[in-house]
Order: structure tokens, then sequence, then C-alpha cells
């Protein structure tokens, strides 16, 4: 079966089937490699590119909350924020 038959059965661009098939062919080697031959083998995900997030979700509400309490603190320097 060729790859644009099975790309177009599971309706995803054929590069994606190849991509898919050549990260689990190098799960299967790192698993025999470790030693791990019991265990199913099962392909990783690329780590995520590009810059991660400088602050999460709940930093940023505090952040939001901290200058938005009062007259003072929505005119402190920014050097100031860090240390309060």
């Amino acid at each position: 079966m060729k790859w644009r038959d099975i790309a177009e059965r599971v309706e995803v661009d054929y590069r994606t089937c190849q991509k898919i098939y050549q990260r689990y062919r190098d799960s299967i080697k790192q698993a025999s490699k470790d030693d791990q031959k019991d265990a199913p083998p099962t392909p990783s995900n690329r780590k995520r590119k590009g810059r991660p997030k400088l602050f999460s979700d709940q930093e940023k509400e505090r952040l939001e909350q901290f200058v938005t309490r009062g007259r003072e603190t929505r005119r402190i320097a920014y050097e100031n924020v860090i240390q309060a």
C-alpha cells in the first residue's frame, strides 16, 4: 500500500503518514537499544519549537491583581514590581 492511499483513507496529508511511521520506527530502534523489548514502542512527539512563555496564566493573573490594586502599584517601576 502506498502512502497516498493510506493518507486518503485516514484523511491526512501523505507526508504526515510518513513522519508518523518514521517516528514509530525510530521508537522501535530506541527500545531495542534500551533493552525494553517487553514494553510496546510508542512514538514520542517532537519538542515544541519557539520561545517558552514568560509567565504562566496564574502568574499573569497575580501580576494583574497587583498592578490594579491601587494608585501606587499602577505607577510603580517594573524593577520594583519584581521585588514586591
